[in-house]
């Protein structure tokens, strides 16, 4: 049976995909040399020009013969400020991960820096000195993930994290996701209800969350000029106001 082969994961001439943060464009890099990967970032003019100047900021490969562990990359958040991130690795690649702040520039993991045990979890700065997250060792759903989300001030022990929000264990997972812009930070936690459904709570200036009202079947795809950006899995009948077709994107 005669084929063609559409994709190799290991091609050099595969477009570097970048994360924006900052002035910078961030991007995880798997290859022939470096089948667990590398981290590695650039600036934005040096990502529009054809050889983009990478550089090298957290090499799994090396890591995991360092540590002795079969390390995953699970992915990346940075503080608003640039300076530190969350990186989470799974042992083997599984689900449960263990997150450690990385000091971009020593460009190796913080001592004493915030540090949550291998779990199902998530986590995302609220400021430079302020990280949310939930975590299935402070409970969990029946689906094992992390339903209280709590906030954690840098310099006291994670102990002494503070609960924000707790769903319900019939839900999927409840999970912190921040927007960094000019105008300030901006904190969601998704309380997902089933895998098609999920309410958002917006944190107020008092750490009190407040729940948008918008149908579960909205999915929320980010925020742009102050605006919440939606897709749409089912029509919507806006109260007061025109009915939005399953599929378009709308703001708030």
């Amino acid at each position: 049976f005669p084929y063609t082969t559409l994709f190799r994961s290991d091609a050099t001439d595969r477009i570097a995909y970048g994360r924006l943060r900052g002035g910078h464009v961030y991007n995880f890099w798997q290859d022939a040399a470096n089948p667990k990967g590398v981290w590695r970032r650039t600036t934005i003019a040096g990502y529009l020009s054809p050889a983009p100047p990478w550089e090298l900021l957290l090499d799994v490969d090396a890591l995991a013969r360092a540590e002795g562990e079969n390390w995953v990359y699970k992915g990346a958040d940075c503080s608003p400020d640039e300076q530190r991130c969350l990186i989470s690795l799974s042992r083997g690649g599984g689900d449960a991960v263990v997150t450690r702040e990385f000091d971009l520039g020593a460009r190796r993991f913080a001592d004493g820096g915030f540090a949550l045990a291998e779990a199902k979890s998530s986590s995302t700065w609220l400021d430079d000195r302020t990280v949310l997250f939930a975590t299935a060792a402070d409970g969990a759903t029946r689906s094992g993930y992390g339903r209280i989300v709590k906030m954690w001030t840098r310099g006291t022990p994670v102990s002494a994290a503070r609960t924000i929000y707790e769903g319900a264990v019939e839900d999927v997972l409840a999970a912190p996701e921040t927007f960094h812009t000019r105008d300030g930070n901006l904190a969601v936690i998704a309380r997902a209800v089933s895998f098609f459904e999920t309410e958002y709570f917006v944190l107020a200036a008092d750490g009190a969350p407040w729940k948008l009202p918008v149908p579960r079947s909205l999915q929320l795809q980010g925020l742009l000029d102050g605006r919440l950006i939606f897709t749409l899995r089912e029509d919507w009948q806006v109260p007061g106001g025109a009915t939005l077709p399953r599929g378009a994107l709308a703001a708030l």
